[in-house]
């Protein structure tokens, strides 16, 4: 069998990837627990260094660290000096920016705090992107009826601050929810770093911005920071390399990341694969082309020359088909066509390039030499195919039946003068092999007319086996009609098949005889008390209840050639759509 290596869902997609933050400690997570306010530099990598001196002068102690492991409930988190708020994602720490036109020697200058924090690196050549979370505080200090808290952020250099820096960020004023409550929300801006700037900035620095100089904005602003990022952009890698890889028998093939984008662009490649207990833990090659060797999970990693990484993950797998059900096969000889196959009406394996092997059993038995989706009809009985994969199988099995409608037509006897009064039916022999079960149902109409009724249910009578034993209903009146209704259900054709008799009664009453009998060649019918407006039909059955012959009789007295008939017993069955009686007769 043909192995093909397939790929699915092979669509060419461009990621962008994953910048690393240039902010050292951006979540102010790292560093020692503060104690008392004013303790920034408990946070690694960050300040106050350009805090207004004013701010110090009437008791100020600089940018707050607020910390959930501090001892002094003013600097706790969630709830503090400033207000409440959580940690945005449930970690420790945030910082506290506050500005004053309180400060000063007498109270009424204007003072603000600068929350400064270190980068990685000077910023190169190019296109930038700054985001922190801020919030306003809800402290009681604040004056609430003309709030304006607006935050600037400067990039600047080493020990200088905003007057020698560059502006980046400007946030809309900050504002509470609905409830008049802090909450957090992301701020963000691009910039762009020119060549004449490149190497000027290795800071960031946060304040509030300057209020207007007016009485109904003199009051303090308060704000919280968390999270502050800033990141170079990054370069549009377009990887064609699928989700999912199906992978026949080991047959495993090369993989490639792509070359750089531009001439400027350096990437560098990490295949990870799969670890017998770790997901992709395990480094597998540097190479730009890698060649798996197992089935599992793969990532791909490709990192360019500005530490932007993009990461995709392969599942590589065994391809699996579905094999559908093989529907069960019902066929009734002599009135439908025998099958010609048995198995899937149409082939399931085609799209499916991997090894696999058939095996066929007939009723238990291995059929050799077949390795296909079907076979030729064996006939009744229970089919089974075994389809062999290199790791697993799959076997699907189903039946072949003889399924026929029944001939639910019964032989009918009426012992009216006997006693018991008895009712006699027996079924035809060559019916009963098509019977699943069946109920004869006896009904009872004593108005003497024959006519439609009422019916009265007199008895009945299931069985599931012995369908040629005669089943007898006794102790009847004799004066009454009865209706006998067989029904015969047969399982494969999920329903029940009807047929209907009727016998006693004055009216329709049925006496004949037949003479002579034994016959020969013919013999002649006699009807007694023959009514006219009655519609009687003949029926001739062989012994085994194979109808031979049936005519409409308009006299009282028929005869019928039965010279063609073979020697034996015979039914003779007149009906006048109120009675039935059956006679046997000879042929010799």
């Amino acid at each position: 069998m043909k192995k093909l290596f397939y790929l699915l869902i092979i669509i060419p997609f461009m990621c962008i990837g994953q910048m690393p933050n240039l902010v050292v400690n951006p979540d102010f997570e790292q560093g020692s627990i503060p104690n008392l306010p004013g303790q920034i530099s408990y946070a690694t990598g960050w300040n106050d260094q350009c805090t207004d001196p004013l701010m110090f002068t009437n008791g100020g102690a600089g940018v707050d660290l607020l910390d959930r492991s501090s001892s002094n409930p003013s600097l706790k988190v969630p709830t503090n000096l400033w207000g409440s708020i959580d940690e945005r994602t449930g970690d420790r720490r945030y910082a506290h920016l506050w500005q004053t036109q309180n400060a000063g020697p007498l109270g009424n200058q204007l003072a603000g705090e600068r929350l400064k924090g270190s980068l990685t690196t000077s910023l190169a050549t190019g296109d930038y992107k700054v985001c922190f979370w801020g919030a306003r505080a809800t402290t009681s200090l604040l004056s609430l009826d003309n709030p304006y808290q607006i935050v600037e952020v400067y990039l600047v250099n080493n020990n200088n601050c905003e007057t020698s820096g560059k502006l980046i960020l400007t946030t809309a004023n900050m504002t509470y929810d609905g409830g008049g409550n802090s909450i957090w929300r992301l701020y963000c801006a691009n910039f762009t770093i020119s060549s004449s700037e490149a190497g000027q900035f290795n800071k960031i620095l946060f304040k509030i911005k300057t209020p207007p100089n007016t009485p109904s904005y003199r009051h303090k602003q308060s704000v919280y920071i968390d999270e502050v990022s800033i990141t170079k952009g990054c370069e549009d890698i377009v990887l064609n390399l699928p989700n999912e890889i199906e992978v026949c028998d080991n047959n495993f093939e090369e993989l490639c990341g792509p070359y750089s984008t531009f001439p400027t662009s350096i990437y560098t490649y990490e295949w990870w694969g799969p670890h017998p207990t770790l997901p992709v833990s395990t480094l597998l090659s540097t190479s730009r082309c890698f060649t798996p060797n197992r089935y599992g999970s793969y990532k791909f990693k490709i990192t360019d020359q500005n530490g932007c990484t993009t990461e995709h993950i392969i599942t590589i797998k065994k391809p699996k088909i579905v094999l559908p059900e093989i529907a069960n096969i019902e066929w009734c000889p002599g009135v439908s066509k025998d099958p010609i196959f048995a198995g899937w009406p149409t082939n399931p394996f085609i799209g499916y390039n991997c090894d696999y092997s058939i095996q066929w059993t007939f009723n238990g038995s291995i059929l050799g030499g077949y390795n296909d989706y079907r076979i030729p009809f064996q006939g009744e009985g229970v089919y089974c195919v075994l389809v062999i994969f290199s790791d697993y199988s799959v076997e699907k099995c189903f039946t072949a039946t003889k399924c026929c409608k029944p001939k639910t037509e019964f032989a009918v006897s009426w012992y009216a003068g006997a006693n018991p009064h008895t009712i006699t039916v027996s079924n035809y022999v060559a019916n009963i092999g098509d019977y699943d079960s069946e109920t004869f149902y006896v009904y009872k109409d004593c108005n003497n007319d024959g006519n439609s009724g009422p019916w009265t249910l007199v008895n009945s009578i299931s069985r599931s086996s012995n369908f040629n034993t005669p089943l007898h209903f006794e102790n009847l009146d004799p004066n009454c009609a009865y209706k006998i209704v067989h029904a015969v259900s047969k399982i494969c054709l999920r329903q029940s098949f009807i047929h209907t008799e009727y016998v006693g009664g004055n009216l329709g009453k049925i006496v004949f005889s037949l003479s002579p009998n034994p016959a020969i060649d013919r013999v002649t019918i006699s009807i007694e008390d023959y009514n006219s407006t009655l519609n009687y039909l003949l029926s001739i059955y062989d012994f085994s209840g194979n109808k031979l012959e049936e005519k409409n009789i308009n006299l009282s007295r028929t005869s019928i050639n039965i010279s063609n008939y073979n020697k034996g017993i015979y039914f003779i069955k007149v009906s006048n759509g109120k009675e039935t009686e059956t006679l046997k007769l000879v042929k010799e």
